[in-house]
Formats: C-alpha cells, sequence, structure tokens
C-alpha cells in the first residue's frame, strides 16, 4: 500500500532520507538552505499539509529538520518509530525562542540523534540545556559563485544603476525590517546620515505577497526619512544577481545573532562589515584567520539586556541613536577597499571554510553517521 507524506510519495522515495519542510513559501534562511540540502544531500522533502505531514512512516530510514520549534515537526519527530533515526539543525539561541518554541524544542530533542549548530559558542549554549544529545558543529558555508568579488566595471554599472554620485559610499543593510534585526538603529542611521557621504542601500524580503506586506511600508518610511540618502533595493527574485557584491561596506545592526551568514556573504565578497557585537561568534573569526581589518564589531550598553525572546528583543532610544551615530562615524572612515583587498578578504574566508561544498560534505557525514547508528 503506498502511503504519501505531503507531495512525495513513500514508495518513491528510494533511500528513504527525508527533510522535513513546514511551510509552503520560503521566509527564513534556513528554507533557502533546505532546498540544498535537498538536492545535494539527496534527502526528498516532505511538505506539511494543513499543519501536518501525512501517511506511514515505518520504511522511513532518516528523518532531517531545521524547525524543531515548530509544533509540526516537533509532533512528528516525536511520533517517529524509534528505528528511524534524526537530525536536527538548530538556528537560533535558545534564549530567542517563545516559551511555546521552547516547548517544542525540549518535547522533540529526547528524540533526535545528533543536533546540528553553527558556531561553537551555540554548541556549548545549547550542551548545559539538552546535555544528552550529541550536538556537532558545522560551519554555514557560503555559495562562493553566488556572492564573489565583482570587478571593477560591475560595481561602476551598479552605482550608475542606482544613480549614486562619484565620491559616495554605497552602503547596504539587508535582511528583515524588525527591531530583533536592529530596525531601531536603522530609523536613527537614516535621521542621522545626512551629512554623511554615503547612501543607505535598504535589500529587504519583498519574494511573497506576506513579505512585501511585513516590510514595504516599513521600507517606504525610512526612505521618507533621508529620501536622497536611502535607495530602496526590495529582493522579489532571490535567483538574481546579490547586490552585497557590489557595496563598499555593509552594515549589520542585529540586536541577536548565532552565525549570521549575511556576514559570510559579505567576507566572500570582500566586503568588510561594520555590525553590532550581537553574537560570541564573532569572536570565532580571529581564530578562522578573517583579516582583522575586515570588520568592526560595536558592543552593546552593559545595561542592555538582549537575552530575551525575539518579540522582546528592542534597546533603549539612547542605545539606538548611540549606536547609529557610530555606525555613521565608522562608514565615513572607513576606506574603500581595493579589488587586490576584496579578493584577499575572500580567499580567506574560503581557507576558513565558510563555503557551501565544505558544510554540504559536513552535513552528509553527519546523516551518514546517523544512519549508522545501531540500536533503537
Amino acid at each position: 500500500m503506498t502511503s504519501t507524506l505531503g507531495a512525495v510519495t513513500i514508495a518513491t522515495i528510494s533511500n528513504m532520507k527525508v527533510l522535513l519542510n513546514p511551510r509552503t513559501a520560503e521566509a527564513y534562511g534556513q528554507d533557502f538552505l533546505a532546498k540544498t540540502l535537498g538536492e545535494k544531500c539527496e534527502l526528498a522533502t516532505l511538505t506539511a499539509v494543513n499543519g501536518a505531514y501525512k501517511g506511514c512512516v515505518n520504511d522511513l530510514k532518516l528523518v532531517v529538520s531545521m524547525n524543531l520549534d515548530e509544533k509540526t515537526d516537533s509532533d512528528f519527530v516525536c511520533a517517529l518509530p524509534k528505528h528511524v533515526k534524526t537530525v536536527a539543525h538548530v538556528h537560533c539561541c535558545y534564549h530567542f525562542y517563545s516559551s511555546t518554541q521552547k516547548a517544542n524544542l525540549c518535547a522533540a530533542l529526547h528524540r533526535v540523534n545528533i543536533g546540528i549548530v553553527t558556531a561553537e559558542f551555540h554548541k556549548r549554549e545549547l550542551a548545559r540545556v539538552f546535555p544528552k544529545v550529541d550536538w556537532r558543529v558545522i560551519h554555514n558555508g557560503i555559495d562562493i559563485a553566488r556572492y564573489s568579488v565583482a570587478t571593477e566595471s560591475e560595481r561602476c554599472e551598479f552605482r550608475q544603476r542606482l544613480v549614486v554620485p562619484d565620491g559616495v559610499k554605497v552602503v547596504l543593510a539587508t535582511g528583515r525590517l524588525e527591531n530583533a534585526k536592529g530596525l531601531q538603529v536603522l530609523r536613527e542611521f537614516a535621521r542621522k546620515m545626512s551629512d554623511a557621504e554615503l547612501v543607505l542601500v535598504l535589500q529587504f524580503p519583498a519574494n511573497s505577497s506576506r513579505a512585501k506586506q511585513a516590510y514595504e511600508a516599513i521600507a517606504n518610511e525610512l526612505r521618507d526619512v533621508a529620501p536622497r540618502q536611502v535607495i530602496l533595493y526590495p529582493d522579489t527574485d532571490l535567483s538574481t544577481v546579490r547586490p552585497i557584491r557590489f557595496a563598499d561596506l555593509f552594515i549589520t545592526p542585529s540586536l541577536s545573532e548565532v552565525a549570521p551568514l549575511v556576514v559570510l556573504e559579505a567576507f566572500n565578497a570582500g566586503v568588510p562589515v561594520i555590525g553590532t557585537r550581537s553574537t560570541p561568534f564573532y569572536d570565532e573569526l580571529s581564530s578562522c584567520d578573517i583579516p582583522t581589518g575586515a570588520y568592526t564589531f560595536v558592543p552593546f550598553p552593559p545595561e542592555e539586556n538582549l537575552n530575551v525572546e525575539r518579540k522582546d528583543l528592542v534597546v533603549t532610544d539612547s542605545t539606538a541613536s548611540h549606536l547609529a551615530e557610530t555606525f555613521i562615524q565608522l562608514t565615513n572612515t572607513s576606506p574603500i577597499s581595493t579589488y587586490s583587498q576584496r579578493l584577499n578578504l575572500s580567499q580567506a574566508t574560503h581557507t576558513a571554510g565558510f563555503f557551501q561544498d565544505a558544510m554540504l560534505a559536513g552535513f552528509k557525514k553527519i546523516y551518514d553517521e546517523a544512519l549508522a547508528i545501531t540500536g533503537t
């Protein structure tokens, strides 16, 4: 008898290795990573139907979840037969989750054979909360062709397309326009940047009606604060050339991160980064031989408590103002990298192992290890 999970028929999955997909539309970085995993690691993607995975699972051998904090994945993994091996990718710091997400995570992690995180500090943090899970670190990896160093002519074409005058720096900020990602700081940055010789290019998700509804009005508000200096870059087609390749500087004012892909993407493109010290991962960069001149991370004042869940992540108005002023000062004084310097930064990123093939090879090795675990 043939059973189905989502749009996939179990009888057609030759190796019985599956990747769970609780969402019908991509919303987060792991959703885009999941697409690559399915292609490169021989995982059949199972998409939830009406909030549940349906069908017989007795023949499955390996289940991989990237969203164990969601009830759909948590319930499914908890109900799996003991012979089915499970691997969980955990992308957020534990404090970042809501109480409901923590409950989902706690319920299912006892059933997980191996857990994967992207930074050493995150492994230590989760091992304190979930000591029985076999935690492994696989660093995030970048598609090196997609985020390659731009030539000078490519950079000039980009500036001309955006009508950026000569001598004006192109500063890029990218991501969801929400407080957790530093929206308060961006608002202050736009308000205070009038005397700076720069344009702020805001790249924000717009690849779905839901994303446009969430972020377009906020983006327009930011542009209206400084219409001559804020340039909107709605990301409507994720397959197009990435604008980070053409920026002079990348800023990331996030309040809480683990090992942000956007920073590694900037490094791979040879673009220096100015950001908040939003993650202990940044302390690990020095041991990875990323040139220290390639990044500047501004600490938060000690009175700010950012070890809270996502919905509560905010800073005081004075902190947002201080960070914005510091960012502007740093963008003003940071020299524009030469082509040779950008190539050197990109090469250092490859040497450190932050490239997609290394990441996928690490994932595949762990999946194979999970499959080889004996006993129930």
